[in-house]
């Protein structure tokens, strides 16, 4: 603490006369924090006196001793400090890390993304179908059957793309005539689940392409089965199943509130109780076991028991419906 002397008139006091207010001397003169200590600040303006020449002096020189201080400790601060090429190596290694670890990050984070969609659309539709058949205050037949066929059967005839189109039982006799399910009234049933159920937005009775239920980038099975097996001495049928011009021509599809779409096997009120939905919509990619998976009401002659699992086609890294319902 620098004492308070009787003023006298000196030079430091015609060079720094005394503030109107009683001045506060300043604490001792200690470490570097004195470079920002308002006594130095004001002392710099010339806004702040001392009683005689010693204080004056006095001041001016742990000023002068605290400068050359700071600058030493600078300089050594410089002399640790990074150069331009470390500077450089080391934000190459974090580039080269983050190439590394963004790309498995991206694929987790996508992966999640799309196990919540499929939980979401599975259950949106699941809940739907057992809620139309309850509407309807009778039992849904528009199954396949949830258990065993009543008969084992054989192939008697192959189109041109060696795919069977007619069959018999294994002895011969012909198929009963509820072999695949009870399907009596898959109309009723699809009326109560499509206009009185789900949210529809937009329904698709064919063209589903050109009527905008579906984009260009959806491909049919037969496109999904032609690049992986390119060598194919048949080919793939377009009109058979999923088939391109099945689903862009023929095949009914919705479009629900929430985006997402549902395109069924076959035409809307036709007995094929299969839906292929898009999980998250018109959005990418657009692709089969990624966003595209399939599903069959099963049952039997109490109706509707069950949404299972069914799968047309699955594109490069994709994964089975059965697969997703797993996880």
């Amino acid at each position: 603490m620098v004492k308070e002397a009787k003023m006298i008139t000196t030079r430091a006091f015609s060079i720094a006369p005394p503030p109107k207010k009683k001045l506060k001397h300043c604490k001792g003169l200690k470490g570097l924090s004195i470079l920002i200590n308002k006594c130095i600040i004001l002392y710099k303006r010339n806004t702040m006196s001392y009683n005689d020449e010693v204080n004056h002096h006095l001041i001016l020189r742990g000023y002068m001793e605290l400068k050359k201080l700071y600058m030493k400790k600078l300089k050594n601060v410089r002399k640790h400090a990074f150069t331009l090429a470390e500077v450089l190596v080391t934000l190459g290694i974090i580039g080269v890390v983050a190439a590394l670890t963004m790309p498995t990050l991206m694929a987790n984070h996508q992966k999640a993304v799309q196990k919540a969609q499929f939980k979401k659309a599975y259950s949106l539709f699941s809940n739907a179908v057992f809620q139309a058949q309850a509407q309807m205050g009778y039992p849904a037949y528009c199954s396949y059957w949830d258990g065993a066929r009543a008969c084992s059967t054989k192939c008697t005839k192959y189109n041109s793309y060696n795919e069977c189109i007619s069959w018999t039982c294994a002895d011969g006799s012909p198929l009963p005539a509820r072999y695949n399910g009870p399907r009596e009234n898959c109309d009723k049933f699809e009326e109560e689940l499509f206009t009185k159920t789900l949210k529809t937005v937009k329904f698709c009775q064919n063209k589903a392409l050109e009527n905008g239920c579906i984009t260009s980038a959806y491909k049919g099975v037969d496109q999904v089965k032609s690049e992986q097996n390119p060598d194919s001495e048949t080919g793939f049928n377009p009109d058979s199943g999923y088939g391109s011009n099945n689903i862009k021509n023929k095949y009914s599809a919705w479009i629900l509130d929430n985006g997402m779409v549902i395109i069924k096997y076959g035409t809307y009120k036709s007995n094929f109780p299969i839906y292929t939905i898009d999980i998250n919509g018109h959005k990418k990619p657009n692709k089969w076991g990624h966003d595209l998976f399939t599903f069959q009401l099963q049952g039997n002659n109490d109706g509707i028991s069950k949404v299972a699992p069914s799968t047309y086609a699955i594109e490069k890294g994709g994964k089975s419906t059965e697969a997703m319902m797993k996880e």
